[in-house]
């Protein structure tokens, strides 16, 4: 029976700090590439006030999309004290940038102490980074509508999210899968496939009927606050900007990039696609760096720095991360029980 370990948190925080280095000389290189001097003038543009604004409208992304996830434990049968569920929610965004989905591992940890089993919680994090996509996926599709040149992506937008409802209506492909393989007495495979089972099982009952639907209005709601965030900033950066729908359409499409991607964090990936798409709807190339980083600070950086507070919090007050926090070695079953 197999064990891996979770990293001490210092490497995490190694992990951090360099990762935040190499942002700031990204954002530097971008600023310097394009004329420090313009960059500079559309963040004074946009001000504290601007940022705060931006910020308010960041707070809504993650409470929604904490009730969600709330919600999806409660169907999978393993509702948790709000205040316990929101410290352990919330501490895995301070990972979010480190490799290895580590803010995924924490929560599943985390959970486990709590009673709930692994491929519960894996199933938990798997429909809600589904419901993320298929929400963004439709705020593509609805920006693409105020935007004509983003047409055709919106369509094949469409297209995926048509074709990931119809795979979450058809759970028992991998049990026919699992059963193909446990015939022809692939051992090791067919205990992956085993476990695949049980997650898929459990995402079956959160992507279903109303609770998939709901899950999807949560979603979108949730982007579309932070999308309406990108919308101000370009506005105040650059006194007149995208529409609502196109800033909304850059905002969704370069996350989807960014997370498509896997870095962590989408860190470049989703900078580069945002100032390419702002300098396609006529903003000028300071402008849209300066756009992209105050954006990006906004939201990525600052729900790291909610997660990093929520981690200390824990480590303080409650023993379940505490251990981590502390750098302890967690063994964990990698044969997920539940």
């Amino acid at each position: 029976m197999s064990e891996v370990s979770i990293p001490r948190l210092e490497r995490h925080r190694r992990a951090i700090v360099i990762s935040i280095v190499l942002a700031a000389l990204l954002y530097l290189g971008g600023a310097i590439y394009s004329g420090w001097q313009d960059v500079w003038a559309a963040i004074v543009r946009i001000g504290v006030g601007g940022l705060v604004l931006t910020l308010m409208l960041s707070l809504p992304n993650y409470g929604i999309r904490f009730v969600r996830w709330a919600r999806y434990l409660a169907v999978l049968g393993h509702p948790l004290p709000w205040r316990i569920n929101l410290n352990i929610y919330l501490a895995g965004f301070a990972l979010t940038i480190t490799p290895g989905k580590s803010g995924e591992l924490v929560r599943s940890l985390v959970l486990k102490r709590q009673g709930t089993g692994y491929s519960t919680s894996v199933a938990a994090f798997l429909v809600e980074r589904t419901s993320d996509l298929m929400a963004l996926l439709a705020l593509v599709c609805l920006g693409g509508l105020a935007n004509p040149q983003a047409r055709l992506v919106s369509l094949a937008a469409v297209a995926l999210t048509i074709a990931l409802l119809f795979i979450l209506g058809r759970p028992r492909t991998i049990d026919t899968l699992h059963g193909w393989i446990e015939r022809r007495g692939w051992t090791q495979l067919a205990r992956l496939t085993h476990i695949g089972m049980k997650v898929v099982n459990h995402f079956h009952l959160c992507t279903r009927g109303s609770t998939l639907w709901w899950g999807l209005a949560l979603g979108v709601l949730a982007w579309g606050a932070e999308g309406t965030g990108f919308y101000l900033i370009a506005h105040l950066a650059s006194g007149t900007g995208p529409s609502w729908g196109q800033a909304v359409f850059i905002y969704a499409f370069a996350t989807l990039v960014g997370a498509l991607t896997f870095l962590p964090g989408g860190l470049g990936s989703a900078e580069a696609t945002m100032v390419a798409l702002l300098m396609a709807s006529g903003v000028g190339g300071g402008e849209a760096v300066a756009i992209t980083v105050v954006a990006r600070m906004a939201t990525l950086w600052f729900g790291v720095g909610i997660g990093v507070g929520a981690l200390a919090l824990a480590s303080r007050g409650g023993a379940d991360i505490q251990a981590i926090a502390h750098g302890n070695l967690i063994d964990v079953n990698a044969e997920m029980e539940g």
